[in-house]
């Protein structure tokens, strides 16, 4: 938090504490009101600058008793030379494995030079020789189990810092845009857990990226179902105005019955919200009513930018149809149909369902199937 934000806390508090009393005379409380701001004044900048040597940089004291965001995270690297090529080399290979075809050899030689070369300032010398001579050969390749092992020696090696965590709360404490490989491991879950509830007749009605949780794993959990409804047997639609400004479907905010093709449109709107970190309704930080919103939902066509994969865009697309029928989801039974999406084109879904196939760098145990070779 900055000074300003403090400062805003600090004047809001005040005001709380003191909106009983407004002349400052007559009111009883006009002193204890006066305690209160004296106690919310915060000293000047020149006495508290001997703090920063004080400051405990640790994991416990930075991350886990402190909020952490990408600048503190960066300043614990700079701290911390040990961690910062190890850091930077995961970054590189996430990159990688979302490079397009084309630009993976020039991306895996930039790597070979910058972190396994003994001169290279951010050389990385805990990585195991024959993962480096397995990168020198087949670099040229571009394969997409180019540095399967690489990756897992550098994970091995942060595991002593915590730094798969550091860098979780880094992303989860501040404004950040997901890869396409985290949105690729959250959207498959999500569809799994969908499919569930759907089966069980339940329709979710408020899916959005606040109410995705992750677990100790690294895996999806939903949570906050004080939206949902579960219908009757006999029951195949429901009425009813439910769910988060900017992600609720158009039959729903036309006031139209529904089934729980309403989740796949939500779907579509927090897949795309992972990706752009913005939703497909509106820029990011613009302000604008709730009936801007809708009416853009029902009528005009989303936008994508260029981050998107074609695969990307193209399972937006048919997850934000307007027209229902037309809506990719939960038909017959499952969501056969949704799995059979290029999108997901090469990843096994008896894997994900057994628990085998997880995104390595998310989840705190190395799983077999590795998500990030597919992007």
């Amino acid at each position: 938090m900055d000074m300003g934000s403090l400062t805003t806390v600090v004047a809001n508090s005040a005001y709380i504490s003191a909106r009983g009393s407004f002349d400052g005379t007559a009111n009883p409380s006009a002193n204890r009101d006066k305690k209160y701001h004296a106690r919310l004044k915060l000293p000047h900048i020149t006495v508290c600058e001997g703090l920063r040597e004080t400051l405990d940089l640790g994991f416990q004291t930075a991350c886990v008793e402190q909020p952490i965001g990408k600048r503190l995270f960066q300043e614990f690297l700079e701290a911390n030379n040990e961690y910062k090529g190890p850091c930077r080399l995961w970054k590189d290979v996430e990159e990688y494995n979302q490079a397009e075809d084309q630009d993976r050899i020039k991306k895996a030689s930039k790597m070979l030079s910058r972190y396994m070369e003994p001169s290279a300032k951010h050389f990385c010398p805990f990585l195991p020789e024959n993962d480096i001579t397995k990168v020198k050969e087949k670099y040229a390749e571009a394969g997409d189990d180019l540095f399967i092992e690489t990756l897992t020696s550098v994970l091995d090696f942060l595991k002593e810092g915590a730094m798969v965590e550091k860098r979780i709360l880094a992303r989860v404490h501040s404004r950040f845009i997901v890869s396409l490989a985290y949105a690729f491991q959250t959207k498959t879950e999500l569809c799994l857990g969908m499919e569930h509830l759907h089966q069980k007749r339940i329709i979710y009605r408020d899916l959005k990226p606040e109410n995705v949780l992750l677990d100790n794993e690294g895996n999806v959990r939903i949570s906050d179902l004080g939206l949902a409804v579960e219908l009757e047997d006999n029951q195949t639609n429901i009425k009813g105005y439910a769910g988060t400004p900017g992600f609720m479907a158009p039959e729903l905010l036309k006031g139209e019955e529904y089934d729980w093709s309403v989740d796949y449109f939500t779907l579509g709107v927090t897949l795309y919200e992972f990706i752009a970190a913005k939703g497909p309704f509106r820029t990011r930080g613009e302000k604008v009513e709730n009936k801007v919103v809708k009416k853009r939902i029902l009528n005009d066509p989303v936008a994508y930018p260029e981050k998107f994969s074609e695969k990307a865009k193209s399972i937006c697309e048919a997850l934000l149809c307007k027209t229902v029928d037309q809506r990719l989801g939960f038909k017959n039974g499952s969501c056969d149909e949704l799995r059979a999406h290029p999108f997901f084109s090469e990843l096994n879904w008896m894997k994900l369902n057994e628990g085998a196939a997880c995104i390595t760098g998310v989840t705190s145990k190395m799983a077999p199937y590795n998500l990030l070779a597919l992007i």
